[in-house]
C-alpha cells in the first residue's frame, strides 16, 4: 500500500495528502481525513467526526489545498 507524501494533524484528526498517477497536468493529488481514537489499548481510526471536529477539519482542509498549491508549484519549477 502506497504511502501519503504529507500529513497534516491536529490532535486526534488527520489530512493525508496523496500524489496519484501523472496526467497532463501533472500529478493528481487528493486528500482523506481520519479521526484517531483508542479501543482499549489498541488504536483505530474512523472517518466520521463530531461536531467538535468540524472546524478543526475546515482548517485541516485549508492547510492541505495550501500544501497541495506548494507541491504544484514545486512541479512547475522541476
Amino acid at each position: 500500500m502506497s504511502k501519503p507524501v504529507h500529513k497534516i494533524r491536529d490532535g486526534l484528526l488527520t489530512a493525508n495528502i496523496w500524489a496519484n498517477e501523472m496526467t497532463d497536468k501533472g500529478v493528481f493529488y487528493s486528500v482523506t481525513f481520519e479521526r484517531s481514537y483508542k479501543d482499549g489499548e489498541e488504536w483505530k481510526s474512523t472517518n466520521s467526526y463530531s461536531n467538535g471536529d468540524i472546524l478543526k477539519m475546515a482548517r485541516l482542509a485549508e492547510k492541505a489545498y495550501d500544501k497541495i498549491r506548494d507541491l504544484r508549484n514545486g512541479e512547475e519549477q522541476s
